[in-house]
């Protein structure tokens, strides 16, 4: 996997130094002044016509007879980016420069072929070894039309920079016109996403440029906020519709970029995690994050020990929410998860054996001590699953022993009658054919009255109906998206 760099190049990419070793004047190649430009400057000092065209190609002549112009050049935008590139990769195995070489006799005195055929001849010699190839692009019309410049790299890049053969593509964005640049930057960032890394040089104060320094700053470049926009709008999207692990890939796809942050990527992750269960690997989601709010502090310190109430109430939203979304198959194998879930409830209390809402086993032990009856009559039951002087935890076993402990409290009669609902064993039927014949799940499959039904059970088991957990997390992430 390859790391390329690409830049366009520009008129102020090189400076040239007319003045005298007391006294350094370093020009550029910019022609913005007229005769006061310090394109005129340098032509005048070097007897050439004026234009990027001709200049570059004047120093270049002194330079193949004299190595010692070399000494006269400075390159303050691009070596300091490179050298910034340099800071995270130990090598750069292309480094591609665009530069303008327009047809249109009107436009050709400042094209920049010649100041990149400069550049190319600087970083073969200071930085061998660095750089295994730098080498030259051509943009033959229109650089200044932003549509133009769009559609040329949309080409161009895939073919420099291969997707499946690039690792990163770092873009200096601080050389070259601004439609070359914007075209450059968004195309890089559709199609390379988080393989992208845009950088731009810190600009300082023409006369320090013009005494031979180089900027020392070079930061990230902010994604074009059309394109970091429709994403926002995107993850926003598919956050309202609790589909985390949807957001989290999109999201992800641009890490790296000024816009991205640590924290929506982890409680993004954490979500995902959480939606399937996976409690601990949630847990370790939010290591990362930097809880510098009480929202996200709260959020890691519930991370670390979820109640089973606070379990079932998840199961029971994400019920609703799967329902919303259309998610049917996934609909039924959490009624499923809901129905056992509630008769473990229901058992763990009558029993006032609380231990059982985490275990996957009963020691025979507890269960006679708890409930002789209920023991007696499973000890020779076939149908109850035993392992080593314990009983499987599964809906049989939990129905069985429900027979004993719902006329303990009314509510746990009340629940169990519930859950008794033709609504209910219909969908875990749904649920069981689903796994066994591949039988679909479509909207008409689900009773209409379910949603009603297991809200009445969760009602009657913990009297009230706490709030939807995901509803707050999800207004968080909405606004720091939209800060971001």
């Amino acid at each position: 996997m390859s790391i390329i760099v690409v830049s366009n190049t520009g008129v102020r990419d090189i400076r040239h130094d007319i003045g005298t070793s007391e006294k350094p004047d370093f020009r550029s190649f910019d022609f913005k002044g007229g005769e006061n430009s310090d394109s005129v400057a340098i032509s005048k000092a070097i007897g050439c016509n004026k234009g990027a065209r001709a200049i570059g190609k004047k120093i270049l002549e002194m330079l193949n007879k004299d190595e010692d112009v070399w000494k006269r050049i400075k390159v303050p935008i691009l070596r300091p980016a490179i050298e910034r590139v340099l800071r995270e990769e130990e090598k750069i195995d292309a480094f591609y420069l665009f530069y303008t070489d327009q047809k249109d006799p009107n436009h050709k005195q400042n094209d920049t072929i010649n100041i990149a055929k400069i550049l190319e001849l600087f970083f073969k010699r200071e930085f061998k070894g660095q750089i295994s190839s730098t080498r030259l692009e051509p943009i033959e019309k229109d650089p200044h039309k932003k549509d133009v410049a769009y559609r040329f790299f949309g080409q161009k890049l895939p073919e420099i920079a291969p997707l499946d053969k690039t690792k990163t593509l770092y873009v200096i964005l601080s050389s070259g016109v601004p439609a070359l640049n914007d075209g450059l930057s968004d195309q890089a960032v559709r199609m390379y996403k988080k393989s992208c890394r845009l950088y731009q040089v810190k600009e300082i104060p023409e006369d320090e440029l013009r005494k031979g320094y180089e900027s020392k700053r070079v930061e990230k470049a902010a994604v074009d906020p059309l394109i970091k926009d429709s994403l926002i709008g995107t993850v926003g999207s598919l956050i309202q519709r609790y589909d985390y692990a949807g957001a989290l890939i999109a999201y992800d796809e641009y890490r790296g970029h000024t816009f991205w942050k640590k924290n929506i990527s982890c409680i993004l992750r954490y979500l995902t995690e959480r939606k399937n269960f996976n409690f601990e690997e949630a847990e370790k989601a939010l290591s990362k994050i930097n809880a510098s709010d009480s929202f996200t502090k709260n959020l890691c310190d519930k991370a670390k020990n979820f109640t089973f109430d606070e379990k079932f109430f998840d199961n029971f939203y994400l019920i609703s929410i799967a329902q919303e979304n259309g998610d049917y198959t996934e609909l039924v194998w959490r009624v499923r998860a809901f129905y056992e879930n509630a008769l473990r409830y229901i058992v763990a209390k009558g029993l006032n054996y609380d231990p059982l809402l985490k275990l996957r086993r009963i020691d025979r032990k507890i269960l006679r001590n708890k409930c002789t009856e209920c023991y007696n009559s499973l000890i020779d039951d076939q149908k109850v699953k035993k392992e080593k002087g314990a009983w499987l935890v599964n809906s049989y076993l939990l129905k069985q022993i429900c027979k004993y402990v719902s006329n303990l409290g009314s509510s746990f009669g009340n629940a169990l009658q519930l859950l008794k609902e033709e609504a209910i064993s219909s969908t875990i039927e749904l649920a069981n054919n689903m796994l066994h014949n591949f039988r679909g799940v479509s909207k008409n499959d689900i009773p209409e009255d379910l949603f009603s039904i297991l809200e009445n059970i969760t009602k009657t088991l913990f009297e009230e109906i706490k709030e939807n957990p995901y509803d707050e997390i999800n207004e968080y992430l909405l606004n720091t998206l939209e800060k971001s």
